[in-house]
């Protein structure tokens, strides 16, 4: 944009001259909060434009307008140079502007074929007019958009047996049906590691190459410069600064996003305390976990890691058993797991949020009843608490009576951090706890997550960021195919490269 190649938003250009993408002077209000205010950008062809910003800058807001989510109050849209208005996501869909959101809208039960053509179903006629679906094109279809993303996901697998980076993989390809002249990607490393990060780049670089113009979400900034050519920063809702690849600085954009020149994220000093313990069933051995301790669980996409903190709170097709010292608890479903005094934040906010319910209902419903009796309910008492949270974690707006679905991805992982926190735990499991969240959240989560064990809580963190374990464990379980291969104590400091080769990642 500011840059002799790609002119700033404002005349008319060709056709061939004018950006993929344009939007200009949006501005957007909800209720009393102004979420955008006279923002402009353009992507083109060929291009990845990456748009950072912390948490309730605007981003969410921005893609939901150019994808027909939300319309704006002012401004205005123009694809290849043509002004457009959104009513809905089809209409978008149909201009070329396609969203892949961090949360994958994928038919589980449905054939990664019938997934990828689900909004181009290809048809023909028995009989000259009785309308029926085509099969064998929609896999012929969906094979050779697979084979042009480089993947040999089978077609007629069911989409609900993949991993989180193959459904991902189905959604680009779904993308790429649409005939899409301007990909947006929200977060979508956010849950992979780094294989399958590198994976991803590596198609988006080729579609990039085909001349599709890419708009990038991300809080990981080293993935901007493999990925894109210009950033945009936006901050309370205003374009806070914009940098080509050339003169891309860290500090310097960590100091448009938040305005401070850096954010610590420290490695804590051990609290353990031994006179607690819980023995936990992680894959086929019994874990003990302290008082005052954080153990990390580490291991590839598919290891077992994540599914292993999940059936710790009753979310696996097992009942399982842990020992405390004062006899055994029974985990069968997360009503148990809650009862015996276990909080859970999931990676896949899908898991645990309730987009329809407000702030206030996520965050104190499955703890109604410390706030209640037959005769009284406590009002009261939960908005303080609530409003008290919310102030804590810096979830913006810092409404409770908003739903949770208007939140952007990473104040809704705030919120169900701040479910935890409401609650009257002694373990606290957490599967990517800072998965899209932005680096000044991180950094307040792992200050939490340190409050919380020194005050004699236990927690086990299941992460694919290894300096994130780094940084917050005292121990680290490398897990392979579901069995934990290694136990590794911080000592002096963790042997990175050693957990990496314990878990398989050589």
């Amino acid at each position: 944009m500011r840059n002799s190649d790609h002119p700033l938003p404002g005349g008319m250009a060709s056709a061939e001259t004018a950006p993929a993408g344009l939007v200009r002077h949006i501005s957007k209000r909800f209720g009393a909060t102004l979420a955008l205010r006279n923002v402009s950008l353009a992507v083109h062809r060929g291009e990845a434009l990456a748009l950072l910003g912390e948490n309730g800058a605007g981003k969410s807001t921005l893609i939901k307008i150019l994808s027909g989510v939300y319309q704006p109050d002012e401004g205005e849209i123009l694809i290849d140079g043509k002004p457009q208005v959104f009513a809905a996501p089809p209409d978008a869909i149909a201009a070329g502007i396609v969203l892949i959101p961090q949360e994958l809208q994928v038919a589980g039960q449905r054939s990664v074929a019938e997934n990828i053509c689900l909004s181009a179903i290809p048809a023909r006629r028995m009989l000259g007019f009785v309308p029926s679906l085509d099969r064998k094109r929609m896999r012929e279809t969906s094979t050779a958009i697979l084979a042009r993303l480089g993947s040999s996901i089978d077609p007629d697998v069911k989409v609900g047996r993949l991993s989180f980076a193959e459904r991902q993989m189905v959604v680009v390809a779904r993308a790429l049906t649409n005939q899409a002249k301007v990909l947006i990607l929200d977060e979508p490393t956010a849950s992979l590691g780094d294989a399958d990060t590198e994976r991803l780049l590596d198609v988006l670089v080729g579609l990039k190459r085909d001349g599709v113009a890419i708009i990038y979400i991300t809080h990981r900034l080293p993935e901007v410069r493999h990925i894109a050519e210009r950033c945009m920063v936006l901050r309370d809702g205003q374009l806070a600064g914009e940098f080509s690849a050339q003169n891309f600085d860290e500090a310097a954009v960590t100091l448009a996003m938040s305005g401070r020149t850096t954010v610590l994220v420290e490695s804590r000093v051990s609290a353990r305390r031994d006179e607690s313990v819980l023995a936990v069933p992680l894959g086929r051995r019994k874990i003990a976990v302290a008082s005052g301790e954080v153990v990390g669980v580490a291991g590839l996409i598919g290891s077992g890691a994540a599914s292993s903190v999940r059936k710790l709170f009753g979310l696996g097709d097992q009942t399982i058993q842990v020992d405390t010292g004062a006899g055994s608890l029974v985990i069968d479903d997360p009503g148990a797991a809650i009862k015996a005094g276990f909080g859970f934040v999931a990676g896949e906010r899908s898991l645990g949020a309730f987009p329809n319910l407000t702030v206030r209902q996520n965050i104190i419903l499955p703890y109604i009843n410390a706030y209640s009796n037959p005769l009284y309910f406590h009002r009261k008492r939960i908005d303080s608490a609530v409003a008290d949270l919310l102030t804590l974690l810096d979830v913006r707006p810092a409404d409770p009576s908003a739903k949770m679905g208007a939140l952007s991805g990473g104040n809704q992982q705030k919120v169900l951090f701040a479910r935890c926190l409401i609650g009257q735990l002694r373990l606290l499991l957490l599967d990517e706890p800072t998965a899209g969240i932005d680096v000044g959240a991180k950094a307040r989560i792992h200050r939490l997550i340190d409050d919380f064990v020194r005050a004699g809580g236990s927690t086990i963190v299941a992460s694919t960021d290894m300096p994130e374990l780094v940084s917050l464990c005292d121990r680290i379980l490398a897990v392979r195919a579901g069995t934990v291969v290694a136990d590794l104590p911080r000592g002096n400091g963790f042997d990175e490269p050693a957990i990496r080769s314990a878990m398989g990642n050589t």
